[in-house]
């Protein structure tokens, strides 16, 4: 799919709405993956390649999913609240970017030394796109390959980090959809080549 959208409600039950080239389908699944429901509805060319091309005809196929998601037996009467939604599609970009951070003397790296590290990777990259997310990669300790730099002793801290971005009107068409249309909250994104990735 090219854009996945998880719902979340307090009691934990999870449903996640995958949209893509077709169709849109649905499954909420309890905390132990259970399966509740499943569906299945077409969506023409209202989404095309993870971008949202109609507001009015995604909001509206999607409040139908929900609503049916929520007369269900094992849902209702809870009401979803908020919305985790999944980026992808053609216009998103992994960037890599190169940062360094030099100590002041030798000095233990820690978890805050590679929060920093991070921050700057971020605030120093410079875009006109959105950037949605931020993901790690190689690093060094005085030019010295290393997997984890926390609990090594060093004068310089180096990584690089693979910075997510994507075209503004993606954003801006999902809020239109979940903030404007449908009045429900987005709790976050995720990168879900990423988020793929992580579970193979």
């Amino acid at each position: 799919t090219y854009k996945g959208m998880s719902l979340l409600w307090k009691e934990g039950i999870r449903v996640q709405i995958n949209i893509s080239l077709g169709f849109s389908i649905f499954l909420s699944a309890h905390p132990f993956g259970s399966i509740v429901k499943i569906d299945e509805q077409p969506i023409s060319g209202s989404v095309r390649y993870g971008w949202v091309n109609n507001v009015e005809e995604v909001s509206n196929h999607i409040a139908g999913i929900v609503a049916r998601l929520q007369a269900v037996q094992a849902v209702a009467p809870r009401k979803i609240e908020s919305v985790y939604v999944g980026i992808s599609g053609r216009s998103l970009a992994s960037n890599p970017h190169k940062v360094s951070l030099r100590l002041q003397g030798e000095q233990k790296i820690t978890a805050d030394t590679m929060a920093m590290l991070q921050r700057d990777a971020y605030e120093s990259f410079h875009t006109d796109y959105d950037i949605v997310g931020i993901m790690p990669g190689d690093f060094t300790v005085d030019n010295i390959p290393t997997v984890n730099p926390v609990g090594s002793y060093g004068n310089t801290v180096a990584g690089t980090y693979n910075i997510f971005t994507c075209r503004p009107q993606l954003l801006r068409n999902i809020h239109r959809v979940f903030d404007d249309r449908l009045s429900l909250d987005i709790a976050g994104t995720v990168i879900l080549p990423v988020a793929e990735s992580e579970l193979v």
